[in-house]
């Protein structure tokens, strides 16, 4: 499971994962260390759309 939601962060548009994040009522720090954690444990590519909204942001 974990797995399937890391992959959100490829496939998915930063402002969709933020906007369910929101609904959901997670915290954006939550989502990015899901984000990182998929790195690390998952192999995740870099998501440069994902990094690059969260710049600035956190």
């Amino acid at each position: 499971m974990k797995e399937l939601l890391a992959s959100m962060f490829i496939e998915l548009e930063p402002e969709f994962i933020g906007r369910a994040c929101y609904e959901a009522g997670v915290r954006l720090e939550e989502a990015q260390a899901l984000y990182q954690q998929a790195r690390k444990e998952f192999g995740l590519p870099r998501a440069a759309r994902w990094e690059d909204a969260l710049e600035g942001v956190l």
